[in-house]
């Protein structure tokens, strides 16, 4: 009797062990497993490497046209929460905050806009700004080229709203000019979708910007 007590113990112990091991990584809301099933389906094991690269509009990609029986909740979870407004990244070699910039953004509550601040041809700064709302940051003075896009599902800082989004370049004169000259203590305001004209502001342009275009390497 007490034999088969310790052996019927031993087996529950080793089913919950069992259990616990398997258990897998989630990710959002979904159950994220760290093993890579569907070994001969290309486009699911495409979606996992970019996923691991943090490309999460290429694996969700992937992931849709894939057929393996959970790929359209990893689609899914290649959608990514809005961050915060604000600044989200930053280049080490920003280090400088001599000249502020601010964009003002007019939008819908369900619409979000991304900005990519280059300066002298190499990123340094990436916000993020859901809504309509206003944020500001402190940059290196210098030759700025600015990027922005707009959309509502967000895939990451790498491929910002992926090909649902809408892309431009700004320009600063009737020539096309993409680069601006953001000078030492100077304070600057860029407002998106202006509803009020401003006759001491200058116009901005934009050139369109496919999203291979956008989207980091």
């Amino acid at each position: 009797m007490s034999s088969r007590i310790r052996t019927t113990v031993c087996a529950v112990l080793c089913v919950i062990l069992f259990a616990v091991i398997a258990l897998p990584a989630q990710a959002g809301g979904f159950v994220w497993r760290t093993e890579a099933p569907y070994e001969n389906d290309e486009d699911y094991q495409a979606g996992l490497k970019f996923f691991k690269e943090e490309k999460y509009f290429s694996a969700y990609e992937s992931f849709m046209m894939s057929d393996a029986d959970d790929a359209q909740a990893r689609a899914d979870a290649c959608i990514q929460k809005w961050p915060k407004n604000g600044e989200i990244w930053r280049s080490k070699d920003a280090k400088n905050k001599n000249m502020t910039l601010a964009f003002n953004v007019n939008q819908s509550s369900d619409t979000a806009y991304f900005v990519r601040l280059y300066l002298n041809g190499k990123p340094v700064s990436y916000l993020f700004i859901g809504g309509k709302a206003k944020v500001t940051v402190k940059l290196p003075a210098g030759k700025y080229m600015i990027k922005d896009g707009t959309g509502k599902q967000w895939f990451g800082v790498k491929e910002a709203f992926g090909r649902y989004g809408s892309y431009e370049t700004m320009s600063f004169d009737d020539y096309g000019t993409t680069e601006v000259s953001l000078k030492s203590g100077g304070s600057y305001e860029i407002t998106v979708n202006v509803q009020a004209s401003d006759p001491d502001a200058d116009p901005i342009y934009s050139e369109y910007e496919d999203y291979e275009g956008f989207a980091e390497d």
